[in-house]
Formats: structure tokens, C-alpha cells, sequence
């Protein structure tokens, strides 16, 4: 037995490796072929084992064999060799499936149980599904995890399963219903069963159902009789269809049985109280031909309806005196279900009311059904706002919440009881609702000029019950102005009990605004005046909240009375809130009555200063005045203000307001003259204070004749500022006139002169640059004034036209460049303004050689002038200057040329040095026609040559240095040639100019026809210069430093002198001498570094005292002298008259000779 096991376990393994290589594999392997076939056959009948022991010898994991290693490699190859061969064999099969499905609607649920057996032993077992249209909702398993339904295309699907064993598989499908005229059907597929076991609810009674494909057809019976159930067994199929319709069969006639679902909803409003009742019939046996209900006798039946359609008629009976009988007559009897719905009112004459049960004396209350088995039912309760409902009596009914009443229960209902037929009682007693009101008060109390201004604003707050009236009580002495409310239609005034009763529309709840404006007498003007502030009371409240603001002008001081406020607490007010022209002064809140608010009024006088600017344009014919009047005012606002104006203007003259606020609201006139003038009122909307502005303005008209000449006088007087009410008047308003001051302007136009003389005690003449209430700009003469009144007399002359120069040149930039040949080249470039608008004559040097001029960057042409005679040397062209611009814009003229500069036979800078002419271009005709404002010269020249000097009338313009290290190199100023290009102010990219060598720029002012210069051939001016400071300090060398730094100092300043006269000559000069300068420097520092110039540099005096002899041998040899009588004396002495010098005198002289004798 032993040996059987091993060959056994041998021959399973290649069969268990080879099993196992397809699911390892990725790819598919050859068909075996026919050799291979009958070898496997072949090997397979060599094995023998019994049946009954296969199981152990699977179960023996130590089992073992012995064979030929050539078997064993036959074994092997075979294994390797081995392909998969496609069987028939199935993972899985359903065992079992039974289908449970439930109509509800247009939806068909079900429920499929299914028993299937995998045989498959390793891996999932793939088991496909078809389901159509039905949508699969759930997959439910004994074993979860082994099971999986995996969706493979349109309503097919594919369950897997792990695990050779039965599993219980539970799906759950949703398919339609096909309702058709005749019938209703579904159909759907279902998985391929040996036992295949259908049971369907249909959800109405007495159905006619055909199953296909039906096998067998299994009683069943409906549990509540609502509904038709059929059980089938369908056998193996893929689909069922199951067709239903109603029984055409008539059953015996039963005895009636039915109950009701009562749904009541009361409504209750004063005096009248409305009952609806849904009444759902149940019949459970039999047919219901009519039906009964109770009502209340003394109610009335508004109507009965049904939600299906189905009453014939219905009529109320009198059921003796306790009830009324409703009988419904139904068009088909009724044999399921139906639902009435029942409407009654009725009067509510008392406090108390019943609305369910019968009581005591048979009296029905509520609505009820007669004739029914069972009565069950739910009472909704809806009482209006303003009434209050409270059991009394409740007894067979119990109190149910919101949340657990009925689904017939109105959603807004009070209460709710839940009841059964009329066995109960309930009773409810009722009663009106008062009124809860809350009332947030708001005052505003306005102290004006002669009254106190009351506004009320009043915001109710109506709870728990509506209101149709509101009252409210006020002092004696408030008259009462306007009322407004929400929905008021009157408002009465009893002035006997002080008391404002308002009238509403309608019953009000909620919020309501009220509104009341009142006043009472005040006295503004008095001192400490007392006044309490008066209130409107609102009556029937239960809670007030309230602020009082209190707003008076500024010329008011108020200030509450010490120990007279009372149940008041002051809050804060935010500054600067004004009402009109009154500002809050003060705020106090309270919360309860009574209390009390006194203040104390005391006038403060207004402060009034003002400005007034008058400005005189003076025109030819006109003078137009305009006067700006600046009022501050402080301490208190006003509104009025007066003005004085000339007697012959009172009618001309115009007021307006040219700052922002209230405008001028009336303009009076005053029908009296004063001194000659006559006053103007002007009131304003408002009360105003701080600044403000007004404006007057007026003309005058000129009555002289056009080029009289005569000067016309005309007197100007500007506005007077008077205090805003007059003593007379009987005002109590008190204002001070603090200031007033003024200033006068006069402008004129360009054709006139004009002169003024002031007349007034404070007005004095100011420079126009001195005003302080307007701009200086434009003003020729200017006046002020610190009292009234002040005039000004201005006398007014017409200017006579004379001749203006046509032509301005602003600036001209000429540019010349030199060289040792006849020709310079030239470029002039002017900017300038003319009247001229075809032709402007230009005179340039004869012999010119022209280029194409500019205006700007537009080409033009020259003309020759024949019909002129220039000056010698010089021809005249015109210049066509046709433009777009206007006459007084400036533009630029090019004009590029080249002119012979020297005669024929001689060129330019030859020799040492000379003077040359340069003529430069000319504007105009020299007649004065042409003015030229400044003119600069860019001159160029060759860089051995150097300008000596300033020109006689110009300027060397830019830097002038002295070139030490470079003396042979000539100065040069190009940035000063570059200043030019800007200085001329306009692009020169217009016209190309080359230039070479080095530049100097010249400025004159005004016109200049021709350039005039010295120069110098640098080199010889080196040479000359330097050479003779070398002689000089040579000559220098043997005297004493007193003597050189003597001359050193006379030069220097002979030099700065020479400066003030010609810097650029003597800067010329310094550099060319700088050669010679370092030169004689080196030789005398060499001279004082040397021994014999030590000696002799620090001897001279010394040996001076040495040389000289005594005072007293200087003495003793005179007196010798003088007594000698000898005549070798005589023949050796100095001829009469001479003077021999001093000893000193000798010795310098020696010294200055180096030392000879």
C-alpha cells in the first residue's frame, strides 16, 4: 500500500505544477500536440489507487518515492512541455433562487436569494449575471469578503466568489411598472436557476395575476386584505413577466364595518368659532352607500367636500335639540377607503365652550361620525391673538405636543388633543388677551427765537393684543401742532383734561410710530429766564424708555437748575450736531416717570467783524467794481445783515453769496437816504456763524469822448458794513460790531494810466505787493483802510498808440569756424518774435556762399533785396518766413553760409599776431525796426593761435584758466560752447555744423554787426613773454631778496589792475610767461641753496655793522677832515658841490654790482 501512495504523490505533482502554470503565465502556450497526448494518456493509466484512500494519501505530507531518474526527467519535460487544454468545466452554479418583490407605485423592489455552490477550489469563481433594465441597489452575503459583483457592460454583470462551498447571496433590484389602459406589468431577467421560486405584492385587492413562464402556481393569502400576493414557480429562465389586472367577479354582499380617522381643527376668534373636520372612512366589510355625521345644533354647515369626487349630494337634518345629522350620499358605494371633509362655524356667545363629547344633556359637541365601529381622532386648537384659552373641563381626551401630533394637524395650531367617538369632554373657558405696550420715547426740545419747539417721536410696541386707540397726556402749556401715525385716521385734543387720544384703522400689534410736533411760548431775549421742559406722557404702558435732547442757537447759554432735575441721568451728545441753525447743547435718558428737567436761559451779544476787498477793474469804457464782503461772526449765529451803499448805485448794484451754506433769501431796499447813501437788508435762510462771504458788484461808466486824452475823474466808494439791526428797530438782540476793515484794488487795461487819491481819516496808499485780502497779482495801485468811510477818486487817461518794434530777436547763436584759409564757415541760429508774416530782410557779409535757411525744421528760401542798398561790405537778402503760427510765437531761423574772411593775397592768422574783422549777420534794416536782446558768438580757431583779450563790446563767456603745464596750448571753452546749445532752446539736429580746433564763446547785449579781435601765434607769445621774464630775473638774480619780492609785489599788483581792465589778456600773458616763470624760480632757489648764496644771503647786514666804523671815529675823522688845511687834501677831494654817498648807500651799490668795486 505503501508503494501505491508514493507512485501516486509522484504522478499528482507535475499534474498539480502544470494546474497551477496558467495562473503564473502570461502569456498562452502552444496546443500540445498528438505524441504528447497519448503519452499522458499513456502515464495515467499507470496509475492504481483505491478510491477510499485517495484522501489520506493527500493528507500524508511525509509520503514519498523512488524512481529512475529517466522517468524523472520524462516527468519533468512533460511538465514543461505542458499546455493548458480548455475545458467545459464550470466555477460555479446556482443552486437555488427565489425572488420576493413589492409594488409600490410606478416601482417594483426585489429581492433575490440565491444559493450558489462554487466549484472552483483555488481562486475567484467567475458567475455572470444579466439584470436588463432593473438597477441592482444592494449585495448582501454570508460571507462578504469571498463575494463581489463586478458590472461588465449594459445590464450585465459578473459575481465572483472565493471558496469551493454554498454561499447564501441576497441581491436587491429595482425595475418600473408598465401601466397600460387595460392592465399594469413589470418585467425584468432573472439569474438561471434549477429552483426558481417567485412571490409578488401587489399592493390593491382582488387582482388578476398571469406569471410567464409559470410552472406552478402556489396559494397564498393577503394578511390585511389591501393587497393581492402570488407565489410561482417559474423554473429555469432568464426572464419573468407578471401581468396584473382587477377581478371582473363580483363576491357575496357583507354587513357594513367600518371606522373613522377624525382630523379636527377649530379656529376661534372673538365671537365666532370655525370647525373643519377630515373624516377618513375605513371600510373593512361591506360597502358604504351613505354616511352619517354629527354637528352641533346651533352651528351652521358651511359645506362638504370630498378629495376624490365622490359625494352625490349631502343635507343637513335636525337631530332633535342636542344635534344636527349630515347625511352624504356617495355616487358608488364605497368599499375601501374614503375621506369627507366637513366645515361649520358658529357664534361664540359666552366665556366658556365646549368642543368635544356629548354632555350630560345629549347636547353633540364637535364633529362626529355615526354608524362606524370605531371613531378615533385628533383635536387642533387655533385661537386668535387676542383671546386666552384654558381648560376647564377635560375629561376621555388626552393633551398631546406639537411634535407627536397627527400628520392631518395644522402646522400653526395652539394646542392638540388626541380622542375616541364621543366619549370625551372638553371644555375651554375664554378670554380677551390686554394689551402688553412698550414704548421707546424720543424728545427733541428746540429753544428758538420766541417759542419752544416740542417733537416727539414715539415707537410702540404692541404685544400679546392689538389696540385700536392711543393716548397719551400733555401740560397745559404745549399747544399741540401735528400728529402722524401708522395707520391713524383721527387724533383728538382735550385741552380741559390734557389729554391726545389717536384712532387707529384697524386693530394694531406689533411696532407703531407716532409722531407730535407741539410748541409753547419762550422768551429768548430775557436774563436767567427759568423754563421746564415739557413732555408728552404716554398712558397705558407698561414700560418706557426715553432721551430728551435739547438744541438752542448759539447765542443762547443754558444750563440746567441746580436741585430741579430730577429722574433724569445725563448721556453723552455728539458734538456739533446741529438741528437747523440750533446746535445740541445737552441730552438726558430715563426709564421710568416721573421726572423733572428745568433750565436756565441767558442771551450772550453776537461778535461781528468784517473784511471788505473792493477791486477796481478799469476798463475803456467801463470800470467794473467788485466788492467781496468776509463776515465772522462769533458767539451766536445770524441770519440778517445791512449794508450802505452810494445813492446813484442803489439801484445797480447786485448782492449774491459766494460761500457755501444758506442762500440770500430776501434783498430790501431802504426807502431813505442817509448822507447820500442808501441801506441794503439782506436776510438769509438760516442763521450762520464762523465765516462766510457775500459778493457786490456794480459799474461805472466812462463819459469820455475816444481819443480825447482828457483825464476823467471818477469817485469810488466801497460798501459799508453796518450792524445787523438798528437801534430803532426794537429788537433785543444785541450785536457788536468788533471790526471792519478794508482794502481798494486798482486794475487797468494796457491802454490806459490811471491815478487815485484817497480820501478818509484811517485810508492810507499800500504798496500792491502789502494787500492781505486778496491776490497782488495784476494790481497797479492799492489802498487800505481801518474805518468807515473811505473813498478813493481815481483819475483815468487814455494812453496815445505809438510804434512798436516788429521784430524781436530774443536770442541769436552764431557759430564761425576759422582757419588759415579766406572762407569761414558760418551758422547763425535766432530765435525771435515778428509781426512780419511774408518777408524779413537779412544783411550778410558780401561774397556769401548760401545754404538752404530753416524755420524751425521746415525749409524756406532767401531773395535778393535789389531794392535796397546796404553798407560796404555787406548785401541784403529777404527771408520768406510764411508760417501757421500766430504772430506772437517765437520760432527759430538756420542760416548756414560761408564768406571770404580776409583779402585775396593774405590769409587768415599769418605772421605773429594781428586783429581780425569777423562781420556777422544782420536782422532788419537797422532802423530800429529790429531789436536783438542778446547775442553770443562760438568761435572757433586753430589751436596755435590764442585770442588776446576781450573784444570791445563783448564778454568771454565760460571759465577763463591759466594753463601752466601747457603754455604753447591756446584756452579752449567747450563747455561754454555747449551751454550755448541749450541756452538756444531748440533741437540742432536740424542742420549739421562741423567744427574744428579750439572754441571761445563771446556775449554781447543788443545788436552787433561785426566781431573785432586781437591775436597772437601762441608759440612766438611763449617765447617772447617767457624770455623776457628770464632776462628780468637774471638782471633779479644779484640783488637782495628785499629787492626781488619789492618788484615780485609792484608787478602782481600792476597785474590785478591790469585785471580789472582785461582778465582774459592778463590770464593770456601769465600762461604764456609760464616758462619764464619757472625758470627764474629754479635759477634763484638754485642761487639760495648755494654756499655764496648763503654767505651772501645772511651777510648783508652783518657785514655792514662790520665795514662801518664807529659813531665817534666817524666823528673824529670829520673834524679831521674839516681842520685839514693841506693842500693833498684839497687836490683829493670832490670838486665843490658834489655829495658822496654814505658808507650804506656805497655798500648796497657794491652789493648790487656783485660785489666789484
Amino acid at each position: 500500500m505503501y508503494r501505491y501512495k508514493s507512485l501516486l504523490v509522484i504522478a499528482l505533482l507535475p499534474i498539480c505544477l502544470g494546474s497551477i502554470e496558467p495562473l503564473m503565465a502570461q502569456s498562452e502556450n502552444p496546443v500540445p500536440s498528438e505524441n504528447e497526448e497519448e503519452k499522458l494518456s499513456q502515464w495515467d493509466r499507470l496509475i492504481y489507487v483505491p478510491f477510499s484512500e485517495l484522501q489520506k494519501v493527500f493528507d500524508n505530507q511525509d509520503a514519498s518515492a523512488v524512481l529512475p531518474y529517466r522517468e524523472y526527467l520524462e516527468l519533468l519535460r512533460n511538465y514543461l512541455q505542458r499546455t493548458n487544454v480548455p475545458s467545459n468545466e464550470v466555477d460555479a452554479v446556482i443552486l437555488k433562487s427565489v425572488v420576493t418583490g413589492k409594488v409600490e407605485k410606478d416601482v417594483a423592489g426585489l429581492q433575490i436569494q440565491m444559493t450558489v455552490r462554487v466549484l472552483k477550489q483555488n481562486g475567484w469563481a467567475r458567475l455572470p449575471l444579466s439584470f436588463g433594465d432593473a438597477a441592482v441597489g444592494k449585495v448582501v452575503s454570508s460571507d462578504d469578503d469571498n463575494v463581489l459583483l463586478q458590472g461588465t457592460g449594459d445590464g450585465q454583470y459578473q459575481l465572483m466568489i472565493r471558496g469551493p462551498k454554498d454561499h447564501k447571496i441576497e441581491l436587491e433590484l429595482l425595475t418600473r411598472v408598465v401601466t397600460s389602459p387595460e392592465s399594469r406589468s413589470i418585467h425584468f431577467n432573472s439569474p438561471v436557476a434549477g429552483i426558481s421560486e417567485l412571490t409578488l405584492t401587489i399592493p390593491e385587492a382582488e387582482q388578476e395575476v398571469e406569471v410567464t413562464p409559470l410552472k406552478i402556481l402556489l396559494p397564498v393569502e393577503s394578511e390585511d386584505n389591501q393587497s393581492t400576493v402570488v407565489r410561482a414557480n417559474v423554473g429555469a429562465t432568464g426572464q419573468i413577466n407578471v401581468t396584473w389586472r382587477p377581478k371582473t367577479s363580483s363576491r357575496p354582499v357583507m354587513d357594513l364595518l367600518a371606522t373613522v380617522d377624525n382630523q379636527t381643527s377649530v379656529q376661534i376668534d372673538p365671537g365666532l368659532i370655525q370647525s373643519t373636520a377630515v373624516l377618513e372612512y375605513s371600510v373593512l366589510r361591506g360597502e358604504l352607500n351613505d354616511a352619517t355625521v354629527l354637528v352641533p345644533a346651533e352651528c351652521q354647515v358651511i359645506d362638504v367636500v370630498s378629495s376624490s369626487g365622490r359625494i352625490r349630494s349631502w343635507e343637513a337634518k335636525p337631530g332633535g335639540s342636542t344635534h344636527q345629522e349630515i347625511v352624504i350620499e356617495f355616487l358608488t358605494p364605497v368599499t375601501d377607503s374614503v375621506k369627507l371633509e366637513v366645515q361649520t362655524e358658529q357664534r361664540l356667545t359666552g366665556e366658556q365652550v365646549s368642543l368635544i363629547g356629548r354632555e350630560e344633556d345629549g347636547q353633540i359637541r364637535g364633529i362626529h361620525a355615526k354608524g362606524v365601529v370605531r371613531e378615533s381622532g385628533h383635536l387642533h386648537l387655533k385661537t386668535d391673538s387676542s383671546l386666552v384659552a384654558t381648560v376647564i373641563t377635560q375629561s376621555g381626551v388626552k393633551r398631546e405636543s406639537g411634535a407627536s401630533a397627527g400628520k392631518g394637524a395644522p402646522l400653526q395650531s395652539d394646542q392638540s388633543w388626541v380622542f375616541s367617538g364621543q366619549t370625551g369632554l372638553l371644555v375651554l373657558q375664554l378670554k380677551p388677551v390686554e394689551p402688553r405696550l412698550l414704548v421707546d420715547h424720543g424728545t427733541q426740545i428746540s429753544l428758538d427765537d420766541d417759542q419752544l419747539r416740542l417733537t416727539s417721536s414715539l415707537n410702540y410696541t404692541v404685544e400679546r393684543a392689538g389696540v385700536f386707540q392711543l393716548q397719551l397726556s400733555y401740560p397745559d402749556s404745549l399747544t399741540i401742532d401735528t400728529v402722524q401715525a401708522d395707520g391713524m385716521t383721527e387724533f383728538q385734543v382735550d385741552k380741559a383734561t390734557g389729554k391726545l387720544t389717536l384712532s387707529l384703522a384697524q386693530k394694531r400689534m406689533g411696532s407703531v410710530r407716532v409722531n407730535i410736533t407741539a410748541h409753547q411760548n419762550f422768551d429768548s431775549q430775557g436774563e436767567d429766564v427759568v423754563t421746564e421742559i415739557p413732555s408728552m406722557t404716554p398712558l397705558g404702558i407698561e414700560r418706557e424708555t426715553g432721551r430728551i435732547d435739547l438744541f438752542a442757537p448759539q447765542f443762547l447759554d443754558v444750563s440746567t437748575v441746580d436741585g430741579e432735575t430730577k429722574g433724569l441721568f445725563p448721556t453723552e451728545h455728539q458734538p456739533g450736531v446741529r438741528s437747523g441753525r440750533l446746535t445740541a447743547v445737552g441730552s438726558w435718558k430715563y426709564s421710568q416717570r416721573p421726572f423733572q428737567l428745568k433750565v436756565r436761559t441767558t442771551p450772550r451779544p453776537a461778535q461781528l467783524a468784517a473784511t471788505v476787498l473792493t477791486a477796481a477793474d478799469v476798463q475803456p469804457e467801463v470800470i467794473k467794481v467788485h466788492s467781496e464782503i468776509t463776515y465772522t461772526i462769533l458767539n451766536a449765529g445770524l441770519n440778517t445783515f445791512r449794508l450802505s451803499v452810494p445813492e446813484q448805485l442803489a439801484d445797480d448794484i447786485r448782492f449774491r453769496m459766494i460761500s457755501g451754506g444758506p442762500e440770500i433769501q430776501q434783498r430790501i431796499k431802504g426807502t431813505e437816504t442817509i448822507d447820500g447813501r442808501v441801506i441794503w437788508t439782506l436776510i438769509l435762510q438760516n442763521e450762520v456763524s464762523g465765516q462766510i462771504k457775500l459778493a457786490a458788484e456794480w459799474e461805472h461808466r466812462l463819459r469820455r469822448e475816444n481819443g480825447s486824452g482828457e483825464n476823467e475823474s471818477v469817485s469810488l466808494s466801497p460798501v459799508q458794513v453796518l450792524p445787523p439791526y438798528d437801534e430803532n428797530s426794537g429788537r433785543k438782540r444785541r450785536v457788536t460790531l468788533t471790526q471792519t476793515r478794508g482794502e481798494i484794488v486798482l486794475r487797468r487795461h494796457q491802454s490806459l494810466s490811471i491815478e487815485a487819491e484817497q480820501s478818509g481819516e484811517s485810508i492810507e496808499k499800500i504798496d500792491v505787493r502789502e494787500t492781505e485780502l486778496g491776490s497782488s497779482d495784476g494790481n497797479d495801485l492799492a489802498f487800505r483802510y481801518f474805518s468807515q468811510p473811505a473813498d478813493v477818486t481815481v483819475a483815468v487817461r487814455e494812453h496815445a498808440v505809438h510804434e512798436v518794434v516788429s521784430t524781436v530777436i530774443s536770442r541769436a547763436a552764431i557759430e564761425i569756424v576759422t582757419d588759415r584759409q579766406s572762407l569761414a564757415h558760418y551758422r547763425a541760429r535766432l530765435l525771435l518774435r515778428t509781426s512780419e508774416r511774408q518777408r524779413l530782410r537779412v544783411d550778410l557779409p558780401a561774397g556769401a556762399d548760401l545754404q538752404t535757411p530753416l524755420i524751425g525744421t521746415s525749409r524756406t528760401t532767401f531773395e535778393k533785396a535789389d531794392d535796397v542798398t546796404p553798407h560796404d561790405g555787406w548785401e541784403a537778402y529777404y527771408l520768406n518766413i510764411g508760417r501757421s503760427s500766430i504772430s506772437n510765437e517765437s520760432f527759430l531761423i538756420t542760416l548756414q553760409f560761408r564768406c571770404p574772411i580776409a583779402d585775396e593775397y593774405v590769409l587768415p592768422y599769418e605772421g605773429r599776431g594781428s586783429r581780425q574783422i569777423l562781420r556777422l549777420p544782420v536782422i532788419g534794416d537797422g532802423s530800429g525796426d529790429t531789436v536783438v536782446q542778446e547775442t553770443r558768438v562760438a568761435l572757433w580757431t586753430p589751436n596755435d593761435v590764442s585770442i588776446i583779450g576781450e573784444p570791445e563790446g563783448w564778454a568771454t563767456e565760460g571759465p577763463s584758466r591759466v594753463l601752466l603745464t601747457r603754455p604753447f596750448t591756446a584756452t579752449n571753452s567747450p563747455q561754454a560752447a555747449s551751454e550755448m546749445e541749450q541756452w538756444i532752446g531748440q533741437d540742432s539736429a536740424a542742420s549739421n555744423f562741423a567744427t574744428q580746433g579750439n572754441v571761445t564763446v563771446f556775449r554781447a547785449i543788443g545788436l552787433r554787426s561785426q566781431l573785432q579781435f586781437s591775436w597772437w601765434h601762441r608759440p612766438f607769445l611763449v617765447a617772447v613773454v617767457s624770455g623776457t621774464l628770464l632776462f628780468v630775473g637774471l638782471i633779479l638774480r644779484h640783488t637782495t631778496w628785499e629787492n626781488r619780492l619789492t618788484i615780485l609785489v609792484i608787478t602782481a599788483l600792476a597785474a590785478a589792475i591790469w585785471s580789472l581792465n582785461d582778465h582774459v589778456e592778463v590770464f593770456q600773458f601769465v600762461s604764456a610767461g609760464s616758462y619764464g616763470l619757472i625758470a627764474v624760480a629754479t635759477i634763484w632757489v638754485i642761487g639760495l641753496l648755494s654756499p655764496a648764496g648763503k654767505h651772501h644771503a645772511s651777510s648783508p647786514a652783518d657785514s655792514r655793522q662790520e665795514k662801518l666804523p664807529p659813531v665817534e671815529a666817524i666823528a673824529t675823522s670829520a673834524e679831521h677832515q674839516a681842520s685839514d688845511d693841506s693842500p693833498d687834501c684839497m687836490a683829493g677831494s670832490a670838486p665843490p658841490g658834489t655829495v658822496s654817498p654814505s658808507p650804506e648807500v656805497s655798500q648796497w651799490m657794491k652789493d648790487l654790482m656783485g660785489g666789484k668795486d
